[in-house]
């Protein structure tokens, strides 16, 4: 079954980062993966240096692929040059609500709301005004 994953990767400043991103496209697609969305890379200071660069191209990628795929995806990603770094996480599915949203919908329920205020005015405190 297909996961949903987000690559987020930092590029050395002297590279075509359009060029780039083709190749880790190319390169998650011959794993079956499938590109969901993705973000131009743009252009950062970088917090710290990573091999002698100060300033790099950060870009997303989102995209399914099989859980069997990423340890290869990341293996074929440490023999890219011009990769400062490159982390893969795994995201909720997409279309499924995340759990802060179903909380969210819950506390904004009628029954819930006048529940809140009541909690709320127990421990409002009172509010002192300068003389």
């Amino acid at each position: 079954m297909n996961e949903t994953y987000e690559i987020t990767y930092w590029l050395r400043i002297d590279t075509a980062p359009e060029k780039e991103e083709e190749k880790l496209l190319s390169l998650i697609k011959s794993f079956q993966g499938e590109i969901v969305e993705k973000s131009v890379p743009k252009k950062i200071q970088l917090s710290y240096q990573i091999n002698k660069q100060n300033l790099g191209f950060m870009g997303i990628i989102y995209f399914t692929a099989e859980p069997e795929a990423i340890s290869k995806i990341k293996t074929e990603l440490k023999l890219y040059k011009n990769i400062l770094r490159a982390m893969i996480t795994k995201n909720k599915p997409v279309g499924q609500e995340s759990r802060q949203e179903q909380y969210t919908e819950k506390l904004t329920s009628k029954e819930t709301k006048s529940e809140l205020e009541s909690v709320e005015s127990n421990f409002a405190l009172p509010i002192s005004t300068p003389n």
